[in-house]
């Protein structure tokens, strides 16, 4: 059994001014796809191939096909970095596996059996083994990533003037607006209220709704206290 390997030298595409990824045709056909370029990737970037990678089925058109169909996608993703902080959302990163490699030993095409990889991964399927993380692993990688992610201006700025509290009478309680009109008076770095609304629940601060009298709708914010 052989394995389709890519190496893709550029996951993104130039196209009148605009970036686009390469059609998903490969994603069907290549069972390892490495991207080379990851330290170069812009966050908004990075946050594309999130998507990318969620998909299990695609849509192709097919050589000599009229129309596209869904087939389904047999491609796994690898790349390197020199950069830690790679990983910029902070409300999770449960698509990435990440971790330290410290050095390659090139031998190893001499000493391990390519064969045997292929028959242990064979056996693993024929067991039930889905290749899916369980909720449990799922967590444990969650807590991994977290020494690869970038911290960004809301989480250091939260960190700095705040801190939560469930207690109505020794906090105030602020919508995400407000907590950024309110950060923007203590410091002068900006800060993005959508940015701000994830890093409130990074930082665990529990979202919750109040009744404001003269109002229709229900208020929802955060008890909040304002560290001097």
């Amino acid at each position: 059994m052989q394995a389709n390997f890519e190496k893709v030298g550029r996951v993104f595409e130039q196209k009148s001014q605009k970036k686009t990824l390469k059609p998903a045709s490969f994603r069907a056909k290549t069972i390892f796809v490495e991207f080379d370029e990851l330290s170069t990737l812009a966050r908004a970037e990075i946050n594309t191939l999130k998507s990318y990678f969620s998909k299990d089925t695609i849509k192709v058109r097919l050589p000599y096909e009229p129309k596209a169909t869904s087939v389904k996608r047999v491609a796994n993703f690898f790349a390197s970095t020199n950069n830690e902080d790679f990983l910029t959302d902070p409300t999770g990163s449960v698509r990435w596996v990440a971790f330290y490699t410290h050095s390659i030993n090139f031998e190893y095409s001499q000493k391990i059996d390519v064969n045997a990889v292929w028959w242990q991964a064979y056996q693993a399927y024929k067991a039930g083994e889905t290749g899916k993380l369980t909720q449990e692993e799922i967590a444990i990688n969650e807590t991994r990533n977290l020494q690869f992610t970038k911290i960004s201006s809301e989480i250091e700025l939260l960190q700095r003037f705040c801190e939560p509290t469930d207690n109505e009478f020794l906090g105030e309680f602020l919508t995400v607006s407000e907590i950024h009109e309110r950060l923007s008076q203590l410091s002068p770095i900006k800060t993005n209220v959508i940015l701000l609304g994830k890093a409130l629940q990074f930082l665990k601060y529990e979202r919750t709704s109040k009744r404001i009298e003269g109002s229709k709708f229900p208020k929802y914010g955060y008890y909040i206290i304002f560290n001097k």
